[in-house]
């Protein structure tokens, strides 16, 4: 199995992954809120609803750019920093340890899937 069979396994996981969190915050948005920090949610300007539908849509829209082939390493390069302040609140719970290695596995796949001629320094 070649290289890039091999990532697009990597980009289809996580575009599913994603997928599946964005529907479910719309379909069940209770159950995703039920995991945000109280005092998250009584700080936000706007209603956590409002919240939840628009990160329900992000995460929609990063699922299906990963697995689309339009440059799906800055797909995951943004799903990183979108996952870092999800995986940082977390806390040390059941799911802040899923987020924290969910945010490590997308830094993976952004490095994997760089394009040679997008040179990082540590690959010389």
């Amino acid at each position: 199995m070649n290289f890039r069979t091999k990532l697009l396994f990597l980009q289809v996981a996580f575009g599913l992954l994603f997928l599946t969190f964005g529907v479910g915050k719309i379909m069940e948005p209770a159950v995703w809120i039920a995991m945000v920090p109280t005092w998250f949610k009584s700080g936000f300007p706007i209603g956590i609803d409002t919240l939840m539908y628009y990160v329900a849509w992000v995460e929609i829209v990063l699922g299906v750019w990963i697995v689309l082939p339009l440059k799906p390493h800055f797909a995951a390069l943004i799903a990183f920093f979108y996952y870092i302040p999800w995986a940082v609140f977390g806390g040390i719970s059941y799911v802040g340890v899923k987020d924290i290695a969910l945010c490590l596995l997308l830094l993976g796949l952004t490095l994997i899937s760089w394009p040679k001629e997008y040179k990082l320094s540590f690959d010389e």
